[in-house]
């Protein structure tokens, strides 16, 4: 990412995922209630990020995206035109299914959608 951030034409895009959830609960807790503290959750995860990149984050775009309703992470993406995805790799206990974001992204953009991290 930092040699990404330092060319020239280089532009580097940091999201972190908002779940919307359109049901209304049995817990005297709204649904926009809900979505609303989650949105803060992730607003504060890029704050965190921003944090640690230090200089750096001056030279970065961060962006919280909303996944669920009529919003979803592969359609911005798309929007967004990306050459290069990088997701996190998740950590499987008992699934070996695949990356659940990965197959979605690869059918929904021409990015190169990689893996990263253990």
């Amino acid at each position: 990412g930092r040699e990404l951030v330092l060319t020239r034409d280089g532009q580097l895009t940091v999201v972190t995922l908002a779940p919307v959830d359109t049901r209304v609960r049995g817990t005297g807790v709204s649904a926009r209630d809900y979505n609303d503290a989650v949105r803060d959750s992730a607003q504060r995860e890029l704050a965190e990020a921003r944090r640690l990149l230090g200089s750096l984050a001056g030279r970065i775009v961060f962006e919280v995206v909303s996944e669920g309703g009529n919003t979803s992470l592969a359609g911005w993406a798309a929007d967004n035109a990306f050459d290069v995805i990088l997701l996190p790799a998740r950590r499987r206990l008992f699934s070996r299914r695949a990356h659940p974001l990965a197959a979605t992204l690869r059918q929904s953009t021409a990015a190169d959608v990689r893996i990263v991290g253990a």
